[in-house]
């Protein structure tokens, strides 16, 4: 598969980091409700585009210390899909913790120009769990989602997080375990 991107068949979106735009230009803007992440929109003419928002300095940057000016980026008016996301978030160690989703249509928004857009993205993650009995065991189903159904997966330090499984009678006896994939 890294072979076919290298190929150049399907071109990267375009990313787009800063609030800098050309003043001829005419946009909207969008700013989203996390710190460090990405959203990834497609636009009316299927072609995709990356918002980022990287690393700032903790240290000197705090979220109410940083106007929404320098965390919008700039957008041609009109109507995109959210079709990914990316949030980022630090534990009290310092360990970047993460969660990837992907969907067809996550959510739909409107960039109007001169306006901007303020995208409540929700860091929540829901799971739904399936267990069924079969003639060879148990079969374990799990789906990890977030916004609106987008398959989601967790991780840390760059790394997705394993998951594990564990099924117990009423007892509290241990009857399966193993474990999982998902994202």
């Amino acid at each position: 598969m890294i072979e076919f991107f290298k190929t150049g068949v399907l071109e990267s979106p375009r990313a787009i980091a800063t609030a800098a735009h050309r003043d001829n230009e005419e946009v909207g803007f969008v700013a989203p409700s996390f710190d460090e992440g990405t959203i990834v929109l497609k636009n009316a003419s299927d072609e995709f585009v990356r918002l980022e928002w990287p690393k700032t300095d903790r240290v000197t940057a705090k979220k109410t210390d940083r106007p929404i000016a320098t965390m919008r980026r700039p957008l041609p008016p009109g109507k995109y899909t959210v079709t990914n996301y990316r949030m980022v978030r630090r534990d009290h160690g310092g360990r970047e913790w993460f969660i990837s989703a992907t969907g067809k249509n996550i959510r739909q928004i409107e960039v109007v120009a001169g306006q901007t857009h303020r995208l409540d993205l929700r860091p929540e993650i829901a799971m739904n769990c399936r267990v069924k009995m079969t003639a060879s065991g148990v079969d374990v189903q799990a789906v990890i989602m977030g916004e609106h159904h987008a398959g989601l997966t967790i991780y840390r330090d760059g790394k997705r997080i394993p998951m594990e499984f564990v099924i117990v009678d009423a007892d509290g006896k241990e009857l399966a375990s193993g474990p999982m994939t998902y994202g």
